[in-house]
């Protein structure tokens, strides 16, 4: 709900009417109002002899006037409607919303629960008969929906409810349902026995605000005056019929949509938490970077290819830019999503693994719940094999995005080079006819979708026949070069810090000025080579010890892996097992290490050799 300024409108433009008998029945329509107009009720004015007091505003695209009754029951809500129906003249449906009392139903396809929401298909108008000692009988044949007010017998309930097919019982709307097409949209607070109080009324009416909100976006009606003519009762049969049957179904489809939920969930926020968080001072070439303020503020759909060798920072990047609401100018109206692809960790190498957590993470954070609504029927057709459909998954994404009313959506994919080659294949397939095509559909959607990766050649390929120079980063270029040295000295002076009493403060001095002194300094050798002094920080404590230290501090990543090996009890055989991990297409298991490193050293001219070394 928002206060704007007030609208240049007047009364005949107002075609809803939403009606209310108590406080907390009004104080949560206000609240799901999309604005309220504060002042133009007192502009607009009332007819004459119309003491009612009104709210108007816009919800769920209509202009709609709020009125709360001066009191409960039939005879206050017809005095009300009549005047209502003097001033604003151009009522094309009222909606009496709130709360009500209910048939529990225990046992049936009718159980009512509190809280439930009751949308009337018709009104009985219960106190328009008499009771007799066997039954109840109406004076005039008029087939409504709600009963009469305060029931307060259990058993007196149940045998009305029985007799004419009763769920609910409310108070107002058969003094209204005469003077306007209407509809009651009330929630259950109590079962209309003896039992009856008030709190769950607060619960109850925000549940039926909420679904008032829903039922007028189902009417297939317009604001203006090319929709002047009046709804009839019967225009309003086929909406209302089609909302009703989506209460009958409402916990089928909630339990479907869990199911749903279940199926695409992963562990995403330990996946980017695996990363380490950025220093302070860092990636802060990034955000003056031209070509990713160009991204940041684009309106429409748009990719940005950031790429780099290993140890550069890519994912650490991408975790800054997440954490620190990095990837939107309107945070407030965007939903931010990710995924960290990792070579050899189960589900995390493929395309439809990412973009089955993409959109769990849009569905999550979707407050409206109106775009899990794109996949009801995928998964009603695939079932849980959905999951690993991802051109399917693809089709949720973009109709998701291309929902008029839905937020921008932010996607981040880092490390694509650790998809599977099937899984890259799949991605340059739906990008490029979806960002570049000759009718691109990124026109009518707003996805936005930064990429981080190594330069393979398959990637750097299909970015160079895609994109312009505007959309593609190489942040381990000559022309950023200078500045992430200068970043990765602040981690170097944060991280050597970190080993405080193991080194004195003159000491720790020393160790960072010669890792910063050392030319061919990236995020990954930085990682190596802390390694390396935090495992045996203790055996260097002397001042001697430092010097010694200082001297044999790896200068490039090669040479850090090489004092890595030099540690192993046998490092001939360690370095056989590096060549045999460098040829392997796949993760291996343990037994076929084993076997890897059992076969002589000579070479084979055909598998069958090869399997006859192997022992069995």
């Amino acid at each position: 709900m928002t206060a704007t300024q007030l609208p240049g409108l007047r009364r005949k433009d107002f075609h809803v009417a939403i009606i209310c008998a108590v406080d907390c029945e009004y104080d949560a329509v206000i609240f799901a109002f999309d604005e309220i107009w504060d002042g133009l009720e007192f502009q607009l004015g009332n007819a004459p002899g119309d003491h009612n007091k009104y709210k108007v505003g816009r919800i769920a695209n209509r202009n709609a006037v709020l009125l709360l009754l001066p009191g409960m029951g039939k005879a206050n809500a017809a005095s009300g409607a009549a005047s209502l129906r003097s001033s604003y003249t151009e009522i094309k449906l009222a909606i009496v919303t709130g709360i009500c009392g209910g048939v529990p139903g225990v046992g049936t396809d009718k159980e009512l629960l509190l809280g439930d929401v009751v949308i009337s298909k018709c009104i009985v108008q219960y106190d328009l008969g008499r009771r007799y000692s066997d039954r109840f009988a109406t004076k005039e044949a008029i087939e409504d929906s709600l009963g009469r007010p305060h029931e307060s017998s259990g058993l007196d309930r149940d045998q009305v409810a029985k007799e004419k097919g009763f769920i609910a019982f409310e108070m107002e709307a058969a003094g209204i349902w005469d003077r306007f097409p209407c509809i009651v949209v009330k929630a259950v607070c109590d079962y209309a026995d003896s039992h009856k109080n008030k709190k769950y009324q607060n619960f109850a009416a925000a549940r039926a605000a909420a679904a008032t909100k829903a039922t007028l976006e189902a009417f297939p009606f317009a604001d203006g005056p090319s929709q002047s003519k009046q709804i009839s009762t019967f225009d309003l049969l086929s909406p209302t019929e089609a909302i009703l049957d989506d209460q009958g179904n409402v916990r089928e489809k909630l339990k479907n949509r869990r199911k749903l939920l279940e199926m695409l969930a992963a562990d995403h926020e330990a996946q980017k938490s695996f990363n380490p968080k950025k220093v302070l001072g860092t990636c802060e070439w990034f955000l003056r970077d031209q070509r990713y303020r160009q991204w940041l503020e684009s309106t429409t759909s748009s990719v940005i290819w950031v790429s780099a060798g290993p140890g550069c920072g890519k994912s650490v990047l991408a975790r800054a830019l997440i954490d620190d609401g990095q990837l939107s100018t309107n945070p407030a109206n965007t939903i931010v999503c990710y995924f960290f692809f990792k070579d050899g960790y189960d589900r995390r190498v493929n395309s439809h693994d990412a973009l089955s957590s993409v959109l769990h993470q849009i569905f999550t954070k979707d407050l409206g719940a109106s775009l899990i609504s794109h996949a009801d029927r995928p998964h009603k057709n695939y079932g849980a094999s959905l999951q690993n459909n991802f051109h399917q998954l693809w089709e949720i994404l973009v109709a998701c995005a291309s929902q008029p009313e839905s937020r921008e959506i932010v996607c981040v994919l880092d490390a694509l080079d650790e998809c599977c080659k099937e899984g890259r294949q799949d991605i340059f397939r739906v990008l490029e006819p979806f960002y570049f095509g000759e009718q691109n559909r990124a026109i009518s959607s707003r996805l936005k979708l930064l990429v981080t990766s190594r330069p393979y050649d398959d990637l750097e390929i299909f970015f160079d026949s895609i994109a312009t120079a505007k959309s593609y980063i190489r942040s381990d270029g000559d022309d950023k070069s200078e500045e992430i040295r200068r970043e990765i000295d602040l981690v170097i002076d944060q991280k050597v810090n970190e080993f405080g009493k193991d080194f004195g403060a003159e000491h720790r001095h020393a160790i960072s000025e010669r890792l910063k002194a050392m030319e061919s300094r990236t995020y990954l050798w930085l990682h190596l080579t802390l390694g390396i002094i935090d495992e045996k920080r203790s055996v260097y404590r002397k001042p001697s010890s430092v010097q010694k230290l200082l001297s044999r501090l790896p200068s490039s990543v090669f040479d850090a892996y090489e004092k890595i090996l030099s540690r192993s009890q046998d490092e001939e055989q360690a370095r056989t097992l590096l060549n045999i991990l460098l040829a392997t297409t796949r993760p291996l298991t343990l037994d076929e290490v084993n076997w890897a490193l059992t076969l002589h050293a000579k070479d084979f001219t055909n598998r069958d050799e090869i399997e006859d070394d192997i022992p069995r």
